[in-house]
């Protein structure tokens, strides 16, 4: 009863199209309620039981019946799909209110209607076995994700960089192709993970085909060197968009890869060396490029982007870690590091839609993305303001918050293991336990300036100055996530038996000793209980003691120099000079045009100056951009044929048959 009733929902986007304008946003939503209660229904069964399901969707008049294959990784991954978007369209509900006088009605039923395909092309990719329908899902996906970057296409950088995206996914999909396509050739097996799983288990030399399918979701993921589209679409998007694609969709890369690792360690966990080793070189280089870019960056959309890509290293940095414990034979190393990847998973999927919904808000008050022109919102924006605080404690994994249990997962696994191998492997695990550290630390400063520039201190410019609060259902989708946040911190022993009901899809070398991080585990929750307890009942005190006296308000001290209120954002840091001994340390990697500062000789009293520096991404621009220019200006050689007349066109039909005739009389066709 339920696949008939899922398949009539697929029907009813349609109906969109024809309704008011006010009825297309809350009719996207109940649609998206439905859908995600029908196929949780289904992840929830297969992680109950801890075994794979089939379910069959009777569409035989279409295209036949699909049979859809949910084991509890797949299950996994659909309830945290169908949490990212029901939160999006909630958000959506408030956020897209300011466009609903500029955008037409038929524009907007095209936006709901590509979300509610993004939603099922999601889950079709993450519980399609056969490999056409798995491709043609990963299509929709990417085309539907296109069609939301394009929200606002009369923007002409926002065109340039959805057709950069759509060029670069399909650059993706052709590695995806060749890997499926060979594996089928090779092994006879049905075509799709069937025939990859089945390739696993007859070769030993398999680094070649990991490497193909690691650069088709490495794509997707946002892996570095392959990252250009993600810090360039996420700011292109409208905020839900942006909470969405780097809560969930960025995640399916992480998903095809856990499904590769799957496959290699049931059929061929010998040859888990190499892939790890691959792994774990991709992801330490992805969290430390991105977190080191996220730095320098002042588009505050920019800064969120570049923090995902750093999130989506730690997260393969565990994989790495556990592929490489197979090997090594430590099974506590194994076990925990991937237990820790697929709880960041949830975790950033939580705390890092929360920051771009945070974002959304405060650009819908100042229209500007630019952080340098923000400054004392959280005067104008106090619970926006305490909810992006939520958000970056999280994300720089500190406690009470859910990013600290699984970077502590992954830490504990490191420190568990270290003197349980070879000197090579305590060596290695040593070093793991250096990058991680750096990166938290990175990440501290990233934040700090992040939430410092925008919301203390005074505010820098007019785009401040009539900011307010945004209305409720935009507090409550985040104030929601907050709640989630704080669950899972303070309860993630609660939560580890659904992990470890994924983890053991992954062999029996892959239970989790749940007795074991028990107790740790809880430690940890009651501690950041008695921690939340005691900041309430200082700030219930403090509160208490500011109503009984006069609070007055006055210029902070000049240091004897006297200056006018209006000059005070002028005596604050910047978020260039904040970061600035930071960025002649590390320019060498991150990248900074600076426009320098000239004077003449003849000025003896000089006009005012501006000093400017840009961040670049270097590695796009050595990898991404110049090629691409220098295809362009190679294209543009060739446009001198299009001359635009007849005579001439025919005359290259006439000279290409000569030439066939000439190649086949002297027989080299």
């Amino acid at each position: 009863m339920d696949t008939d009733l899922f398949v009539l929902l697929l029907a009813l986007p349609m109906a969109l199209y024809i309704m008011p304008k006010n009825w297309i946003s809350p009719f996207q939503l109940l649609l998206q309620v439905a859908i995600a209660a029908i196929s949780s229904s289904w992840a929830i069964s297969s992680l109950s039981a801890g075994e794979n399901i089939i379910v069959e969707l009777p569409i035989s008049w279409v295209v036949g019946d699909i049979d859809l294959s949910i084991n509890p990784l797949s299950g996994f991954f659909i309830l945290l799909i169908n949490l990212t978007t029901f939160t999006s369209s909630v958000y959506a509900q408030g956020y897209l209110k300011s466009y609903q006088a500029a955008k037409n009605r038929l524009f907007l039923a095209w936006h709901s209607f590509n979300m509610l395909w993004l939603q099922l092309a999601l889950l079709l990719v993450v519980s399609s076995q056969e490999g056409v329908l798995f491709l043609v899902s990963w299509e929709l996906m990417s085309l539907s994700s296109f069609a939301l970057v394009l929200f606002e296409a009369e923007k002409a950088e926002t065109l340039k960089t959805a057709l950069r995206y759509l060029v670069q996914m399909h650059i993706g999909m052709l590695f995806l192709l060749f890997g499926f396509i060979y594996t089928q050739q090779v092994t006879g097996a049905n075509f799709g993970w069937l025939a990859v799983f089945s390739y696993f288990g007859e070769h030993q030399a398999t680094l070649g085909i990991f490497s193909i399918f690691l650069l088709g979701f490495g794509l997707k993921a946002g892996l570095v060197p392959f990252h250009s589209w993600l810090p360039q679409a996420h700011p292109a998007a409208p905020a839900h968009i942006s909470g969405l694609m780097s809560g969930i969709m960025i995640k399916m890369g992480v998903f095809g890869l856990l499904k590769i690792m799957l496959g290699l360690s049931i059929n061929n966990p010998a040859e888990s060396f190499g892939a790890g080793v691959l792994l774990l070189i991709f992801g330490i280089i992805t969290g430390l490029y991105g977190i080191m870019n996220a730095i320098v960056r002042k588009d505050i959309k920019e800064i969120l982007a570049y923090s995902s890509i750093e999130n989506i290293g730690i997260i393969f940095l565990g994989m790495g870690l556990s592929l490489l414990a197979s090997s090594w034979g430590l099974k506590t190393l194994q076990t925990l590091s991937l237990a820790g990847s697929l709880l960041h998973i949830l975790n950033h999927s939580l705390f890092k839609s929360l920051l771009f919904y945070c974002a959304g808000s405060i650009y819908q008050q100042t229209h500007t993305r630019y952080i340098e022109n923000m400054g004392g919102l959280i005067k104008k924006m106090p619970k926006t303001a305490a909810l992006a605080l939520v958000g970056c404690l999280a994300i720089c994994g500190l406690p009470p918050f859910n990013g600290f249990v699984s970077e502590y997962l992954i830490y504990l696994s490191l420190f568990k293991s270290l003197n349980e191998g070879d000197l090579l492997s305590s060596l290695s695990l040593l070093g793991v336990i250096i990058v991680l550290a750096l990166i938290g630390g990175l990440a501290l400063f990233a934040f700090s300036r992040f939430y410092s520039i925008i919301f203390l201190g005074s505010g820098r410019s007019a785009y401040v100055d009539k900011a307010q609060e945004v209305e409720k259902i935009m507090l409550g989708t985040k104030f929601l996530i907050v709640g989630m946040i704080l669950a899972v911190g303070l309860g993630a022993v609660w939560i580890m038996p659904v992990i470890g009901q994924v983890t053991a899809s992954f062999g029996q070398n892959y239970t989790l000793p749940l007795a074991d991080i028990a107790s740790p585990l809880l430690q940890v929750g009651i501690s950041g209980g008695i921690f939340i307890l005691v900041i309430g009942l200082l700030y219930g005190l403090r509160t208490y003691q500011q109503k009984r006296v006069l609070v007055s308000q006055n210029l902070p001290w000049g240091c004897g120099y006297d200056y006018k209120p209006e000059d005070v954002p002028l005596h604050q840091y910047t978020a260039t000079s904040y970061a600035a001994n930071y960025v002649e340390i590390g320019n060498a990697i991150t990248g900074s045009r600076k426009k320098p500062i000239l004077y003449a000789e003849e000025e003896i009293f000089p006009t005012a100056r501006e000093f400017k520096a840009v961040p670049y991404d270097k590695l796009a621009s050595k990898l991404v951009n110049e090629p691409a220019q220098k295809i362009l200006a190679a294209s543009e050689q060739v446009a001198v044929f299009q001359t635009g007349s007849l005579r001439h066109y025919v005359l290259y039909a006439v000279a290409f048959g000569l030439l066939i005739l000439i190649l086949s009389y002297t027989g080299m066709i």
